[in-house]
């Protein structure tokens, strides 16, 4: 019985769906021109315009912010947990200066110089924005102040 059930449900599954047939066009159908849609921007256009990766969305989001490549920023401050140890790069905590809160990245000449970060003095240096993101959308900045070690040169005592 239960075979019996499935064989019919099956048979009613596989037909195709009845859908009324298309009007034949009547000869005053014929005689009107058709109207033709107006020209729009094709798809492929509109999914190239649309960032896709985190480093053009993070792109797109700072220019939208007002950050401009090139323009150099003074007081960034640096974070005080640096989450890698990387030679060229430091954790930065944003750049409100220019209303964007989320963490960036700075590069320097030698970070290993820069940790810990404790001092207040030396917790802030001035960046200039390189117009690009990591792959993570991450922004990145290069440093004007190459290493502690000049800071410690200039700074009065």
């Amino acid at each position: 019985m239960i075979k019996d059930i499935v064989t019919r449900a099956k048979s009613t599954f596989s037909q195709p769906i009845s859908q009324p047939a298309p009007e034949p066009p009547t000869d005053a159908d014929r005689a009107q021109p058709r109207p033709t849609a107006p020209m729009g921007t094709p798809p492929e256009a509109i999914l190239k315009a649309a960032p896709k990766t985190a480093r053009e969305m993070a792109v797109a989001a700072a220019e939208q912010v007002g950050l401009v490549a090139g323009d150099s920023y003074a007081n960034i401050k640096l974070c005080r947990h640096q989450p890698f140890n990387h030679p060229h790069y430091l954790w930065a905590e944003g750049v409100p200066q220019a209303g964007w809160h989320d963490k960036v990245i700075v590069s320097v000449k030698d970070a290993k110089s820069w940790k810990p970060v404790s001092d207040p003095r030396f917790a802030t240096l001035g960046a200039r924005w390189s117009g690009t993101a990591n792959v993570d959308g991450v922004l990145l900045f290069e440093s004007s102040d190459i290493c502690k070690a000049n800071r410690h040169r200039r700074t009065p005592r």
